[in-house]
């Protein structure tokens, strides 16, 4: 009779335990589907297109580092516009950065390092080449 009564308790708790934890899910909510989904996928899509345009040009834009500054550069076979510098760094964002650069008829230009803590940043580069919008995302550790 005390064996029937102990597995009696047991399904009561267990089933106790999985309505409750049924319940608070249901008041939490899900995160793995967010209301503007579709918005979400047409500007995934934006995205997708705008790197793969940056790759059928050849990735233009290219960044290289003197002791002082930061020169930024396009390629011989394109048209330099205005372009927007989404510096991140990983570990703070607080170091995050942003630019636009106008490059009007130069080939370069630069911003000195004494805008940049040393460190590793992750450096979104959004522009157009053409009617074609462009982005590359580059790793650049600034020493």
């Amino acid at each position: 009779m005390k064996f029937r009564n102990g597995i009696i308790i047991f399904m009561i708790l267990f089933i106790t335990f999985i309505v409750t934890l049924g319940i608070l899910m249901q008041r939490e909510g899900s995160d793995l589907v967010s209301d503007d989904y579709y918005a979400h996928d047409r500007g995934y899509q934006n995205e997708l297109k705008a790197i793969q345009n940056a790759e059928h040009f050849k990735n233009p834009f290219k960044i290289s580092q003197t002791k002082d500054s930061l020169i930024f550069s396009w390629s011989e076979n394109s048209t330099p516009s205005v372009i927007s510098l989404y510096f991140k760094r990983p570990n703070n964002k607080a170091l995050d950065k942003t630019f636009e650069i106008n490059f009007g008829n130069d080939k370069n230009a630069s911003l000195p390092k004494s805008f940049f803590e040393y460190g590793n940043y992750q450096v979104d580069a959004r522009y157009s080449i053409g009617r074609d919008s462009c982005q590359q995302d580059i790793p650049l550790r600034i020493k």
